[in-house]
């Protein structure tokens, strides 16, 4: 019969090879629970936040590295808790419901690569926060009812970005056209 001290090392090497005791971090649970009270009922996301969330992707390493939570039918505001996320690189919520403005703590998203908030009614002005995401490829917040002059950093960025359909101030930055990486118009005096 193997010894407790035995079994015991064979669980733990189970548990790191697998790495299924690999945990999300305090900030993550703290942003996942808050969409899980906004949105929990329509995911069918349920108990403690966790990587096998339907939608919800993690890295090697454990951490919530994708969100694909596109065409939900979700309601509500997106949480200001969502810049806990350090590892996110991609934020999927198109074509769904969402309402109110975009967090300004989307700016501490480091490593976000795609930010995809398309096709709500999302309103409010555009943070100037998302100039810090560096590793930015595509911006599209097409079809909301965002507000405010659109940014000059808009014009320096190299990702991809559509802003259209939105009720922006006129003018609009010359870089807002079609010959330019992105589309922003139309404005309003």
């Amino acid at each position: 019969m193997p010894s407790l001290l035995h079994t015991l090392s064979i669980a733990l090497l189970s548990v790191l090879l697998c790495g299924s005791a690999v945990a999300l971090d305090a900030g993550e649970i703290v942003a996942l629970k808050d969409m899980q009270a906004e949105w929990g009922t329509q995911l069918g996301w349920q108990g403690t936040p966790s990587c096998d969330w339907t939608h919800v992707r993690c890295d090697s390493d454990g951490h919530v590295e994708t969100l694909w939570l596109s065409f939900n039918q979700l309601g509500g505001s997106i949480p200001d808790s969502i810049g806990n996320l350090q590892s996110l690189e991609q934020l999927q919520l198109f074509n769904n419901q969402l309402n109110g403005s975009i967090p300004d703590s989307i700016g501490n998203l480091s490593e976000l690569k795609f930010l995809l908030l398309d096709t709500n009614q999302l309103s409010g002005s555009i943070p100037n926060s998302i100039c810090n995401l560096q590793s930015l490829h595509q911006l599209f917040l097409q079809n909301n009812t965002l507000t405010g002059v659109v940014p000059s950093w808009v014009c320096a960025t190299n990702a991809s970005y559509d802003l259209r359909d939105n009720h922006f101030s006129c003018p609009l930055p010359t870089c807002c056209s079609s010959t330019g990486n992105g589309l922003c118009a139309p404005c309003f005096a």
